[in-house]
Parts: structure tokens; C-alpha cells; sequence
């Protein structure tokens, strides 16, 4: 589907992350913002140990290739805007996953509680969904378009390393 080894590490991170918030919004959707998981929920433990694996590893490394090597590689080319868009959008997302983390991984029970992680599982959902469509649509084709097969393979051996 694409040429370059970056667009389809990025496309495949972003099949991976659609997967778990689809995931999260179905069960926020399930449950409601008015009835929190009972402790001993194995569904909401299991989404809340992915969810803490899926922001620690892959969004938050995947955030940073963007911001350290992707962005100023298509800067270079005349295509910093789309870097300066999306690394405010990481600004915003990333402190939110990691607030979600906490209040799910507190087994949240409380009505408070789990109103608070209801919305902000929400707002990710919304707005880590929304980041992903800007991705797909302008990021990966812009890659497509601007890079070469030596840039591809340099950005996707520092990508490599980043873990």
C-alpha cells in the first residue's frame, strides 16, 4: 500500500492505536459515565494494563520519531506547518493519556472517579482519533510525496532505535 518503510510503520501504529480506542469507547459507552467497573472487572483491567502499554510504548515513541526526526526531515523540504499542527496536538494528547493511565490504573471506583476517567477517556478517544485521521490524510501522503528512499531509510533506522 505504501512505498516507504516510514509510512507503513506509521500506518500500522495508527491501525494499533484506532484498535484500543475503539476498544476504550466501547466500554466507556457500555458502562456509562454514572457506573463505575466493579473491582474485580478483567475487562476493564486488561484495557486499562493496554492502554498503559500502548501510550508508554508505541504513541509515545511514535510522538517523539515524529518530533525529533520525521518533522524536521520534512522541514528541511518545506513542510514544517503539518509538524507544528500535529506536535501541538501532541502537546495536548499525551498528558491526557497518561491522566487517563493513572485514574485507570487507580481501578477507579468511586462515581468521581470514574466520572473524571470517563470524560478524559472520551476527550482521548475524540481527540487521539482525530490526530490519527490528520495523519492518514495529510502526514503518510506527504511522506509518500516529499521523501526519498535514502531519507526513508534513515529516518526508519532512527525509528528503529527509538524502540
Amino acid at each position: 500500500m505504501f512505498r516507504l518503510q516510514v509510512s507503513r510503520r506509521l500506518h500500522e501504529e495508527h491501525s494499533q492505536a484506532a484498535g484500543m480506542l475503539a476498544r476504550l469507547q466501547a466500554y466507556l459507552v457500555r458502562q456509562g459515565p454514572a457506573r463505575p467497573p466493579l473491582p474485580n472487572d478483567a475487562e476493564f483491567s486488561a484495557l486499562a494494563r493496554g492502554l498503559a502499554a500502548a501510550v508508554a510504548g508505541e504513541i509515545a515513541s511514535h510522538f517523539r520519531f515524529e518530533e525529533e526526526e520525521l518533522f524536521p526531515a520534512l522541514a528541511a523540504r518545506g513542510e514544517a506547518d503539518i509538524g507544528v499542527l500535529l506536535t501541538e496536538e501532541h502537546r495536548v494528547i499525551l498528558p491526557l493519556a497518561q491522566r487517563v493511565i493513572v485514574l485507570a490504573r487507580a481501578q477507579t471506583t468511586t462515581s468521581e472517579q470514574w466520572a473524571e476517567l470517563h470524560r478524559c477517556g472520551g476527550e482521548l478517544v475524540e481527540r487521539l482519533t482525530s490526530h490519527i485521521e490528520k495523519e492518514e490524510m495529510g502526514l503518510v501522503p506527504l511522506i509518500e510525496e516529499l521523501l526519498d528512499d535514502e531519507a526513508d531509510a534513515r529516518l526508519a533506522e532512527a525509528y528503529a532505535a527509538l524502540g
